[in-house]
């Protein structure tokens, strides 16, 4: 695969990613899961600049890539719909990383450092959904109260990282 076919693909799995995101984001806010809104939200943006970056770099080096129409989208009707509605949506994505990171690496001989970025952090997001939030909701027997207090513990934890980052930005 030539190095434009692969940037195009890690430059798709970033837009569809950040689609995947803000439907995400509303999907919370339609169940009142105001720190989940805040997480999706947060990780549109991480997409749009990865997004961003890969043009950029396409851009550096004389090549056009095409912004790709997004496929994606779902509606929740339940964080246990929402949960098991979009880890398989990541999963697939995570996987086309792998493949994209390994062809850039056949081609270019090195790895491409934000395709690398993309997948730690699709990674760690996919375990903690997986292996830390369905055993826990699982546990509870998906509680409202449990999920309430999970919800307001990651709504506080995103907007630290938001003010972390604002603030080391010289926004705030």
């Amino acid at each position: 695969m030539s190095l434009e076919k692969t940037l195009q693909g890690f430059k798709e799995v970033a837009d569809n990613q950040a689609l995947l995101q803000e439907e995400g984001m509303i999907a919370a806010s339609k169940l009142n899961l105001h720190g989940l809104k805040r997480l999706h939200r947060h990780q549109a943006d991480k997409c749009h600049y990865h997004g961003l970056c890969i043009a950029n770099y396409a851009q550096d080096y004389g090549m056009n890539i095409a912004i790709p129409a997004v496929k994606g989208g779902f509606a929740s009707t339940s964080l246990k719909d929402h949960l098991t509605k979009f880890i398989p949506k990541l999963e697939q994505d995570l996987e086309k990383l792998r493949k994209l990171n390994s062809e850039y690496c056949e081609v270019q001989g090195i790895m491409y450092e934000e395709g690398v970025h993309m997948q730690k952090c699709l990674s760690k997001k996919l375990m903690k959904m997986k292996f830390r939030w369905l055993p826990r909701f699982e546990f509870t027997k998906w509680d409202p109260t449990d999920i309430m207090i999970w919800d307001k513990w990651l709504h506080d934890k995103i907007r630290c990282i938001e003010e972390k980052h604002h603030h080391h930005d010289g926004q705030k």
